[in-house]
């Protein structure tokens, strides 16, 4: 587990509800209790789309933990189809909710490119609702790819405060890519390889 002062990883006990946090090379184990509660029915495309379920990675949830917004999550995936239909992640927004703070959802072709994202969305902080809820959210992309080619999922945030917790994992489980995470503005990225992003993918 990596830790610094900008990101924390916080570790979730969906049977006990309380969260185990491990501090740095200190490795200083408290209970809270879960600020979050999980949502565990995901989302599913309109039945009449062809489209299908691809890339996964669901299982172990914790809670990963924004505290600024220098600080930005990605996930590495590999699509199977040509068409990148859909992206599901897992989001819980606490505090008070307003349009200025905005949680930022990427798709890039690699982590260290310049130029605009394949796909980018940025949703008000009062968009989501249910603060106490780690849910679903379904992000239609509509997006060409390359079978077989890495992409990056990459996750920040806008706004002074950054109250957003995404799901993740406390388990490198998903085969086909890492997790990183960055604390300089995307600038350079650290691989956390003992975790991995909440995610699903659709394609055709």
């Amino acid at each position: 587990m990596f830790i610094n002062l900008y990101l924390f990883l916080f570790f979730v006990d969906s049977k006990m509800k309380k969260i185990l946090l491990i501090v740095g090379a200190l490795v200083v184990t408290s209970i809270f209790l879960s600020g979050c509660i999980v949502e565990e029915v995901p989302p599913t495309p309109p039945p009449d789309e062809e489209t299908y379920l691809d890339q996964v990675q669901n299982e172990n949830y914790i809670g990963c933990y924004f505290s600024s917004s220098t600080t930005a999550l990605a996930q590495e995936f590999v699509p199977t189809y040509p068409t990148l239909d859909y992206l599901d992640v897992m989001v819980c927004r606490g505090g008070v909710k307003t349009e200025n703070d905005k949680l930022v959802v990427e798709i890039h072709g690699a982590l260290e490119e310049t130029y605009a994202p394949l796909y980018r969305i940025e949703f008000p902080g009062n968009y989501f609702v249910g603060g106490s809820t780690l849910k679903w959210e379904q992000i239609g992309i509509n997006r060409e790819v390359t079978p077989g080619h890495s992409y990056y999922i990459t996750i920040s945030t806008i706004g002074d405060y950054t109250g957003y917790t995404l799901g993740c994992m406390n388990q490198n489980l998903y085969v086909n890519g890492e997790f990183y995470r960055t604390t300089n503005n995307m600038l350079s990225w650290v691989a956390l390889t003992t975790n991995d992003l909440t995610f699903r993918t659709w394609g055709h």
